[in-house]
C-alpha cells in the first residue's frame, strides 16, 4: 500500500472524533460521493482528487482502495480535514417539554438548558382537551467545531442529539424531537373559535424554527447570581409520581448530575446500551396518543436494550442445552432489582407478557381495536390503562436506578437511590 494511502487509513481508523465524523469529514473535503454497491463508496470525481471507502459484508470499515491514487495537494487536504484543529462551539436549539420551563441549568461543561425569551412564541397554557402542551426551551451543547461549515454542521447535530436523547431519558417530561423527519398535517389552532363555533383546519409543517432559534457561540450564556434555577425533587418521588397538576413547572430529579456523570464515564458500547434505552423509552412516551399498545411495546424494548446476557450456565444432562435465564426473566429481574415498590407492581408481572402478544400482533389492548380506547368504564380497560402509565414509569425508574447502581450491588439502592447518594 502507498504511504500515503496508509497514513490516510490510520488517519481514518484512529479518528479522535470516531469513524461517522471522519466520513463526515471526507464528504465535507471532496464535496461529493457516489457508490454503486455496498461495498464501496467514490469520494471525489476529479483525476488525483478521489478516494475509495471499502466496506465489508456488514457494512464496516474495511480500508481504502490501494489502486486508486491522490495527488500530494489532495492528500496534504484530506489529512488536514482530518486531523484538523478543533474548535470549542456552543450549539443552541430548541427543545420540548411537557411542562414549562423556567430558570436555566448547566451540566458542568456538556450542556444547559434555559427558557426562552419571552419574546419567543410559547403555549399560552399547561394543558389543552385534557392533553399537555410541548413547552419550547434552549439546550446549548458544547461540541468540537471545525472551520469547515458542512463538518461543523454535522459535529453539533451529533453532539446535540446525544445530550437530547439523555436528558430526555433521565429528565421526565421532555420530548426529544431532534432528528425526526419533518412532516406536514392537518391542524386545529387551539386559540381560535369559540363554543358556538368550530375552528377551520390548516394544513401546515409540524415544527418550530425562527431567524435565530440555532444559533453556534464560544461559550454558555452566562448564568448569573439572578437567574432563577431549575429546582431539584427527591428521586424516589420524582419518577414514581404520576401525571402532574395544571401550572406546575419543570423540575430535575436530584440525582441527575450523578446518572449523567456516571454515564460519561461508562465505556463507548455501554454509552450505547444506554441511549438505546433512551430511544425506545422516549419512542414510548411520543406514541402512547396514537397507540398505548405500541408504546407498551417501545417501553419492553426500552428495559430490554438494559438487560444484560445470561451468563453461561450448566448444561441440562438429558438435552445437553445451557441452562440460561430467557429474556422474560431477565426483564423481569431486572424490574424487581431496580423499579421495586407498589408503583410498578403490574409492570413488573405482566408487561413482558403484553409485550410478546402485542408484538407478535395477536392482541391489542382492549379499546384499541373496535372500542374508544380506555373509554369504557369497566375494570379491563382501567386495568389495561394503568399498565399502559406503569409500563412507561417502570421503564424509566429502572433505567436511571440501573444507570445509578453500575458498580453497586442492588441491595445498595434503597428508594432507588445509591448510598452514596443517600450519604
Amino acid at each position: 500500500m502507498p504511504n500515503q494511502l496508509r497514513a490516510l487509513e490510520a488517519a481514518v481508523r484512529e479518528h479522535d472524533l470516531g469513524l461517522s465524523d471522519a466520513l463526515a469529514s471526507l464528504s465535507a473535503c471532496f464535496g461529493q460521493a457516489s457508490s454503486t454497491n455496498y461495498s464501496e463508496v467514490v469520494y471525489g470525481t476529479r483525476p488525483g482528487w478521489s478516494l475509495t471507502v471499502k466496506y465489508g459484508k456488514r457494512g464496516q470499515f474495511a480500508g481504502l482502495d490501494t489502486k486508486r491514487d491522490l495527488d500530494d495537494e489532495a492528500r496534504a487536504e484530506v489529512l488536514t480535514m482530518l486531523r484538523g484543529r478543533r474548535t470549542h462551539r456552543v450549539a443552541t436549539t430548541v427543545l420540548f417539554s411537557y411542562l414549562p420551563v423556567a430558570g436555566s441549568w448547566r451540566y458542568r461543561d456538556w450542556f444547559q438548558i434555559s427558557a426562552v425569551p419571552d419574546t419567543f412564541p410559547q403555549a399560552e397554557y399547561s394543558m389543552a382537551g385534557g392533553y399537555p402542551l410541548p413547552h419550547p426551551f434552549f439546550i446549548e451543547v458544547a461540541y468540537s467545531g471545525s472551520e469547515n461549515k458542512q463538518l461543523d454542521d454535522y459535529r453539533s447535530a451529533v453532539a446535540t442529539r446525544e445530550a437530547t436523547r439523555l436528558l430526555s431519558g433521565v429528565v421526565r417530561h421532555i420530548d426529544d424531537r431532534l432528528g425526526s423527519y419533518p412532516h406536514a398535517d392537518w391542524f386545529i389552532p387551539i386559540d381560535s373559535g369559540d363554543s358556538t363555533t368550530h375552528p377551520s383546519p390548516r394544513l401546515g409543517w409540524l415544527g418550530y424554527a425562527l431567524d435565530d432559534y440555532h444559533r453556534v457561540a464560544a461559550e454558555f450564556t452566562p448564568i448569573t447570581a439572578e437567574t432563577r434555577a431549575i429546582p431539584h425533587d427527591p428521586h424516589y418521588g420524582y419518577y414514581a409520581k404520576r401525571g402532574f397538576t395544571v401550572g406546575q413547572l419543570l423540575t430535575l430529579p436530584e440525582t441527575v448530575e450523578d446518572a449523567l456523570s456516571t454515564y460519561r464515564d461508562l465505556p463507548a458500547l455501554d454509552q450505547d446500551r444506554f441511549l438505546h434505552w433512551c430511544h425506545w423509552l422516549n419512542h414510548a412516551q411520543q406514541i402512547s396518543n396514537l397507540s398505548a399498545s405500541a408504546s407498551t411495546i417501545a417501553a419492553a424494548q426500552a428495559i430490554e436494550a438494559l438487560t444484560p446476557e445470561s451468563p453461561a450456565g450448566a448444561k441440562c444432562v438429558a438435552c445437553g442445552r445451557e441452562d440460561r435465564l430467557s429474556i422474560r426473566a431477565r426483564v423481569k429481574k431486572l424490574l424487581e432489582e431496580y423499579a421495586p415498590g407498589d408503583e410498578y407492581a403490574a409492570a413488573r408481572q405482566e408487561l413482558y407478557d403484553y409485550r410478546s402478544k402485542f408484538t407478535h400482533g395477536s392482541s391489542l389492548f382492549y379499546g384499541e381495536l373496535r372500542h374508544s380506547a380506555f373509554g369504557e368504564f369497566g375494570p379491563r380497560s382501567w386495568i389495561e390503562r394503568d399498565l399502559s402509565h406503569a409500563a412507561l414509569l417502570a421503564a424509566r425508574t429502572a433505567g436511571v436506578n440501573y444507570l445509578l447502581g453500575l458498580g453497586r450491588e442492588p441491595s445498595d439502592l434503597s428508594n432507588g437511590l445509591p448510598k452514596s447518594a443517600r450519604e
